[in-house]
């Protein structure tokens, strides 16, 4: 097997230490072929998510609750599938895209052949798409993770240690609304770097190396020389910002980071567009 990725053994698989899972699995036929295998997953948190879906029902009901619920989950309804009309005209087959309450996965297989990094590829550009969306159309902030590692799923179960570690990734070190990247899947990506000028660019514009010396997806990559775009994004983060004026610090200071990114977007694209911070 090829040393750029993780050697899959049966016998000293992750999957060994739950033998009861593992059991489990095979009697009730979960599984077909072998439990684990090497895949990209992307992990995204929809941030603020409890407060606004909460709804209090009861002697509290009432029916403006109701509808501002219902718009919030609206806007995240329309963000997912314009996510899986991405990944459909992406990857051309239909999305492995999974989504539960505030939480969405997408992933793809890697066989080790010339498909994985135009794959990952197309994938990092559709989470760079849910991020520009979310953010710049719906108003909502979103944190992840993306990396590659031994992974496994079926129509009801998603198992395996590199979406323990895109999970991890993005609560304990995304910290900002953001989609950071591993190491193992840096370290992979610039060993395609070949001197393809076409792949080089399209790397570069997708990851920004951020000011903590983390790389991640760059959410605003889709507005590239869409100066319009660009302006409507920044009339709906400065309506964003205002929902964030009394909140505590680690919330503003979310808040002023994604202003931030922006700022800097703009001068890159020599619009007059900046936002002041809260």
């Amino acid at each position: 097997m090829d040393d750029k990725y993780p050697e899959y053994n049966d016998e000293e698989s992750p999957s060994a230490e739950y033998p009861y899972l593992r059991n489990w699995l095979k009697v009730n036929n979960r599984v077909s072929g072998d439990f684990v295998s090497n895949h990209f997953l992307i992990w995204i948190d929809i941030l603020g998510y409890k407060n606004n879906a909460d709804c209090p029902f009861g002697e509290t009901y009432n029916p403006e609750s109701l509808k501002r619920v219902n718009s919030y989950l609206q806007k995240i309804a329309d963000a997912y599938e314009f996510a899986i009309d991405l990944y459909k005209n992406a990857m051309g087959e239909d999305p492995k895209i999974r989504i539960f309450s505030d939480n969405n996965l997408l992933y793809c297989k890697l066989y080790q052949d010339h498909t994985d990094l135009e794959n990952i590829i197309k994938l990092m550009s559709i989470a760079s798409g849910i991020q520009w969306v979310m953010t710049g159309a719906s108003k909502i902030l979103v944190r992840g993770a993306a990396t590659i590692g031994l992974f496994y799923s079926n129509d009801q179960f998603v198992y395996g240690p590199a979406l323990i570690e895109a999970y991890k990734l993005e609560t304990k070190a995304s910290i900002y609304p953001r989609i950071l990247v591993s190491d193992n899947l840096l370290e992979y990506l610039e060993a395609q770097r070949n001197g393809d000028m076409a792949f080089d660019d399209l790397y570069q514009g997708l990851l920004l190396k951020d000011v903590d010396g983390l790389y991640c997806i760059d959410g605003l990559y889709p507005m590239y020389g869409s100066h319009e775009c660009l302006s409507k994004y920044g009339e709906n983060l400065v309506i964003l910002r205002e929902s964030y004026v009394d909140k505590n610090e680690k919330l503003k200071g979310m808040m002023n980071y994604t202003i931030s990114k922006f700022n800097e977007f703009c001068e890159k694209e020599h619009v007059d567009s900046k936002i002041d911070l809260l």
